[in-house]
């Protein structure tokens, strides 16, 4: 009924490429904010780098399954190496997916090391890392500030004292 009217062909097809078009949109747009979110900003690019990596091998095994499936159809073998094989193949892939998304921890969402950053209090914005600052960093910080402030006022003097002169 759908080849004798050309239009409902076409918006079937159209009906099914664009839900899975932006589903595609958004994984990979989850799995790439997942990672930034994994990691803390000091080794994030190299984190990212490791998941392109990752990701172009992935690409570089796609036109494999294709490869396999060619040589399935046309090999004339029992079941598991017959036109099956191919399925069985990106079942066994999307399994071993949904078992490793299962068992993510529940600190994927969160910098690996936990002890450099707090958390955020009300007046600060939730979704920036704040990160503590060493006691004696910070005493430290303090002084070299108190020195230039001394140093700006002893210029602001000399200068004044110039301009009287």
């Amino acid at each position: 009924v759908i080849s004798c009217v050309p239009y409902l062909t076409y918006l079937s097809l159209v009906g099914f490429c664009v839900p899975l078009t932006l589903s595609i949109i958004m994984s990979f747009t989850s799995a790439n904010i997942m990672t930034n979110n994994s990691c803390t900003p000091d080794i994030r690019a190299t984190v990212n780098g490791i998941a392109q990596s990752f990701a172009s091998i992935g690409r570089f095994f796609g036109p494999l399954v294709s490869i396999l499936f060619a040589w399935s159809t046309t090999n004339g073998l029992p079941f598991p190496l017959n036109y099956h094989l191919t399925f069985v193949f990106v079942a066994i892939v999307i399994l071993t997916n949904i078992y490793l998304t299962k068992n993510l921890t529940a600190n994927v969402e969160t910098p690996s090391t936990l002890a450099d950053v707090k958390t955020p209090s009300k007046g600060e914005e939730r979704h920036r890392l704040v990160f503590q600052q060493d006691p004696e960093e910070e005493e430290e910080e303090q002084q070299q500030q108190q020195q230039q402030q001394e140093e700006d006022e002893e210029g602001d003097n000399i200068d004044s004292g110039e301009t009287e002169v």
